[in-house]
């Protein structure tokens, strides 16, 4: 699983929460798939040990986590399936002065071993350049070439690339990687999204719900979370987007202090999860 969590306040249940207000509710979210792995985006005012044990005491399996000292990318995994072998961080910043964001953006990576059978592969949880999101392919993969090769690696995160880009430009492609969203293209043909370098503003209005693709970023109803795996190396199985609204209650001055219960997506991103199993 992918999951932005979308680092401080955000209005849920008409009132502003922290994402730490909301660690609850992402808990939750995350127990609907209860996945073996999950990459996070945005955790800077949550910790992902913070939200491994909200995750533990709201149905999941208990996590392991990897997020170095002040990165805002990491990746949990269940340590009763997974040996973690190694892991690190790239910096995949696009300067501003080649037409970056100007945010510091770092990429977690964990190689991880299954114990059922030893197959060793690499995570990678990713949180891509709004401007420049190819550009940050282009860093991480130069980056990470002698980590990741002859090894099976799965990159998911936060792209900050909509569909357009990545059909017109294909910048997984080159490296050898397979899009596990095939869905996608249908969706481009059907609502006709064109343009050889469309970005992150790019939308197709009034779209958020259609073909299960609520997709990922719901209040611009358009992909921008993605799953990428080596080509060859595993079979995709089930690819979802999570929209299930959950429960968790809130308290604040806002609420004269009074716990309300609320029902919503705790997040303005929606969770991608996919199930592939080693070829």
């Amino acid at each position: 699983m992918s999951y932005n969590v979308r680092d401080g306040e955000l209005e849920v249940g008409s009132y502003d929460q922290s994402v730490t207000d909301r660690k609850v509710g992402l808990a939750k979210t995350i127990a609907l798939k209860n996945p073996e792995i999950v990459c996070l985006q945005e955790m800077k005012g949550l910790s992902a040990s913070t939200l491994a044990s909200a995750c533990a005491s709201n149905g999941t399996r208990t996590y392991t986590v990897y997020q170095a000292s002040g990165v805002t990318t990491a990746v949990m995994w269940d340590a009763n399936l997974y040996t973690k072998l190694a892991s690190g961080t790239v910096d995949i910043t696009v300067p501003e002065a080649d037409g970056g964001d100007g945010y510091t953006r770092v990429s977690t990576w964990v190689k991880l071993k299954r114990k059922s059978d030893e197959t060793a592969f690499i995570v990678i949880s990713m949180h891509g350049d709004l401007n420049k999101p190819g550009q940050s392919v282009t860093n991480l993969m130069s980056e990470l070439s002698d980590v990741i090769s002859g090894t099976r690696t799965i990159i998911m995160g936060d792209l900050n690339a909509n569909e357009a880009r990545w059909v017109n430009i294909g910048q997984f492609k080159p490296y050898g990687f397979t899009n596990a969203n095939t869905a996608y293209t249908d969706f481009l043909a059907a609502h006709k999204i064109t343009g050889g370098d469309a970005g992150w503003g790019d939308r197709v209005e009034g779209t958020a719900a259609d073909n299960g693709l609520a997709t990922t970023f719901p209040k611009d109803g358009t992909i921008i979370d993605w799953c990428y795996y080596k080509t060859g190396k595993f079979e995709k199985t089930v690819y979802e987007v999570v929209t299930t609204k959950v429960k968790w209650t809130y308290s604040s001055y806002q609420t004269l202090w009074q716990d309300k219960t609320i029902t919503d997506n705790p997040s303005d991103h929606y969770p991608v999860y996919v199930q592939l199993t080693f070829k």
